[in-house]
């Protein structure tokens, strides 16, 4: 009896821990979805909260990565993605390819803005 007790218990404790196992698995994509959401509304600095938690639960996370990268794209801050994007790339999946876009978008609109700022100051010593 003791033994048939000992076995519920332990059959008991795996399908808890199993469960609590599936709970976390899902808890980062639902966070990514509704950091997609938020994204979408324009609340690119509530997204990037929402991929920041989604990498608590797991770091190697790459539609998290992107995210928080695309986010600070979106809000201005593309710098402080890039790190972001080379996780992304170096995982090697089928994100690679949006990511080193990405990139690239955030190069080019550094350059757009290095010649707008040029732009200004020529003109500024040109009605002076």
């Amino acid at each position: 009896m003791k033994s048939l007790l000992k076995i519920l218990l332990s059959l008991a404790i795996i399908i808890k821990f199993s469960v609590v196992l599936a709970q976390n698995g899902d808890d980062d994509q639902l966070l990514n979805k509704q950091a997609v959401q938020l994204n979408k509304e324009g609340k690119y600095a509530e997204a990037v909260e929402k991929y920041m938690q989604a990498l608590k639960i797991d770091s190697s996370n790459v539609y998290a990565n992107y995210g928080i990268a695309y986010s600070l794209l979106a809000s201005g801050k593309g710098n402080e993605g890039i790190p972001y994007l080379k996780k992304v790339i170096n995982a090697n999946t089928k994100l690679t390819a949006l990511a080193y876009d990405l990139l690239n978008r955030q190069r080019q609109l550094k350059r757009l803005t290095t010649a707008l700022k040029l732009i200004r100051n020529t003109k500024a010593c040109i009605t002076i």
